[in-house]
């Protein structure tokens, strides 16, 4: 597998049958927003489908860390833990051991990952989106990392954990079920590649073509650092909460800074791998670069820690509804000031078309809870799920 190119097709045919897969083992009338990816141990990107990539790799690593070398083939461990990088608590990511090199012990080289929504995992509302909730624990239930299968067998013990814990029993099962499945199938396709002849040099020739395209893109930026301002709200009970603050300014990458009003009571906080896919998100999509397989775009942009804000919220801040609130008004910021540098977009078009394939939950801005037209549907799709024998 020298060619970079056959590499790249053969690698998005695997993590394609993955989402593909995943999607259709449940079968539910409207997207789960699955995503996939092959990373090292240490959250390196080697391929991903999705602008995901920061949070993923971080919950790759977060997950590769809490077992260490305790892996076995067929081993297969979930988190939704935001610290962990997820960016809802009704989100989860599975993650399954490879070593392409040989050996089936130790410390994994590679993990393949798969992350969906769920409909419903804890919490005071349905879906997470719990606009009253003043911590983490109450927006729904955080789970560290967890093995699910071991040596290929479910551990219906933690299964039934995870069940227990739902709205949507049923549907919750089926979708931990299916991300084991599919994870599996995902390691399966991605081993021989990994392990093929030629494939590092093959990776680094890809990343390089894919790093000259991003720098094309923004050489339409003009070298004087760029700012805007974007407003946050209003909420849901008619108040502001401030707003958010981006610079961009093009150096050997581009370097991005970013400001904040102080962390907020209300659930419309950011953790840090949150605000990085928010950050890359826009950035793809005001440069209108196509979906890139490696990290590549991550490599190529500095991201300034913004300090203690609600930019980069630790336990116990809540952040349920962080990326539909304070996520709209950085993802508008960063669009509007490369917008300033003379790369021209429509900050609200581009949040749309990134919502729609983001966010699996429909929420009710007035109300910031999910909408009573999806709730119907959640719960109908559960109950002839859990009539289904």
């Amino acid at each position: 597998m020298s060619d970079p190119r056959a590499l790249e097709t053969s690698l998005r045919a695997a993590l394609g049958a993955a989402i593909t897969g995943y999607e259709r083992a449940l079968g539910l009338p409207w997207s789960v927003h699955a995503k996939a990816g092959l990373f090292t141990a240490n959250g390196r990107t080697l391929a991903t489908t999705a602008a995901s990539v920061a949070s993923l790799g971080t919950t790759v690593r977060a997950i590769a860390g809490f077992f260490a070398d305790e892996w076995a083939p067929g081993d297969a461990a979930i988190t939704n833990d935001q610290d962990s990088g997820a960016t809802h608590v009704a989100e989860m990511t599975l993650v399954r051991p490879l070593w392409p090199a040989g050996g089936t012990s130790g410390k994994p080289a590679v993990f393949a990952a798969i992350r969906a929504h769920i409909p419903d995992f804890g919490g005071w509302h349905l879906g997470g989106y719990s606009p009253e909730a003043i911590d983490r624990w109450a927006e729904g239930g955080r789970i560290v990392p967890v093995k699910v299968a071991l040596a290929g067998a479910e551990r219906r013990e933690a299964v039934e954990t995870l069940m227990l814990n739902s709205r949507t029993p049923a549907l919750t099962t089926a979708s931990v079920r299916a991300l084991i499945a599919t994870a599996a199938n995902l390691a399966g396709m991605a081993a021989p590649l990994l392990a093929a002849p030629g494939f590092a040099a093959a990776h680094t020739a890809l990343t390089a073509g894919e790093s000259d395209a991003i720098a094309r893109a923004l050489a339409a930026l003009s070298l004087a650092p760029h700012r805007a301002s974007i407003p946050i709200g209003p909420l849901w009970n008619g108040a502001g909460a401030g707003a958010v603050d981006a610079i961009v300014e093009r150096r050997n990458r581009l370097h991005v800074a970013l400001a904040g009003p102080p962390v907020h009571a209300l659930p419309i906080n950011l953790t840090r791998p949150m605000v990085e896919d928010l950050v890359l998100a826009a950035i793809e999509a005001a440069l209108a670069l196509p979906p890139f397989l490696t990290g590549a775009l991550r490599a190529g942009v500095d991201i300034a820690e913004p300090g203690p804000c609600l930019l980069d919220a630790a336990v116990p801040t809540p952040v349920g509804l962080g990326r539909e609130t304070t996520g709209r008004a950085l993802f508008a910021a960063l669009v509007q000031a490369l917008a300033a540098g003379g790369i021209a977009a429509d900050a609200d078009a581009l949040w749309r078309a990134y919502q729609g394939r983001a966010i699996a939950a429909k929420v009710d801005a007035t109300t910031g809870r999910v909408g009573t037209r999806h709730a119907g549907i959640i719960a109908a799709t559960e109950a002839e799920r859990a009539r289904a024998p």
